[in-house]
């Protein structure tokens, strides 16, 4: 099977199932860890900031959805969403903003109103940020299934944002499914810089692995300057990634997976892979290949 055409865009175990057994899947879960390392590397400050765990993420989808709704992006808004999500708090929303309006990612136009009340404006360098982080999704979803659009389909802001609703809207539909019962690999997907360091202990294994996690030598000082966190957050998240049976520790620098944390992670990147897939057919039904 080298595509996933005649694999069900739905989301039933059966359909999550086939897309584990992809042959091509570890492949796929290697690009989207080397080329979202690469767009970190890339990256301005703050953006790392704004978009540093599944929180902020999430809060920087809504912001863009928002933006072209015809009630537009207000703090207000975004509370509102938020809070209806269970994704985040009101402090962490105005933190949110603020980060992006004292780096010019955002205005906040003068007016009577409460600021809180008034019509935001997104500038370029924010909608780039998530543009480019959603292609390097696609191009991951397009090795196991190449009848997907390309990622040029999210280069007019309008698409972007229509693109971002529907993975929101299948998030919150299958919300079972993102906040289902607890794993261990949330705690790397839950922690400050979590899902990067995951991504580099991806990268950074054999690239002929039987399976997507198995054995990596790390630096944990290289680790804590590349994320810009310290040397104590990485030494507790692998020491508790070891508690929980997700790896084995072998000296300071030698880190083993377990089968079934590997199972947990090939998992989590074919449920990533099957939204990529299933908002792709929702916000252009007419650009995704017939076999979908």
């Amino acid at each position: 099977m080298d595509g996933a055409g005649d694999i069900d865009t739905g989301f039933s175990p059966q359909a999550i199932a086939a897309l584990q057994a992809h042959p091509r899947l570890t492949e796929a879960c290697n690009h989207l860890a080397r080329a979202s390392l690469a767009h970190h590397a890339a990256m301005d400050s703050v953006g790392r900031l704004l978009l540093d765990d599944l929180g902020r993420s999430s809060l920087y989808l809504a912001a863009i959805v928002l933006d072209k709704s015809p009630d537009g992006l207000t703090a207000t808004n975004l509370i509102a969403a938020t809070q209806a999500n269970r994704t985040s708090s009101t402090g962490r929303v105005t933190e949110f903003l603020r980060l992006a309006q004292d780096a010019g990612d955002l205005v906040v136009p003068s007016g009577a109103e409460r600021w809180t009340r008034r019509r935001l404006i997104l500038k370029p360098r924010f909608l780039e940020r998530m543009r480019r982080n959603m292609s390097i999704q696609i191009e991951g979803a397009r090795i196991i299934d190449p009848a997907l659009p390309p990622p040029s389909v999210l280069a007019d802001d309008a698409a972007l944002a229509q693109f971002c609703f529907w993975l929101g809207a299948l998030s919150t539909m299958h919300r079972d499914m993102v906040a289902g019962p607890w794993t261990p690999i949330e705690i790397f997907l839950s922690r400050k810089s979590g899902g990067r360091i995951l991504a580099r202990l991806i990268a950074d294994q054999a690239p002929g692995r039987a399976r997507l996690m198995e054995a990596v030598t790390i630096s944990r000082s290289g680790l804590a300057r590349e994320f810009g966190v310290s040397r104590a957050h990485i030494n507790k998240m692998l020491a508790d990634a070891q508690a929980a049976g997700a790896l084995t520790l072998s000296g300071s620098d030698n880190v083993v997976f377990t089968e079934a944390f590997s199972d947990n992670a090939t998992q989590t990147f074919a449920l990533v892979i099957q939204f990529m897939r299933a908002s792709l057919r929702a916000a252009f039904p007419g650009r995704a290949h017939a076999a979908l």
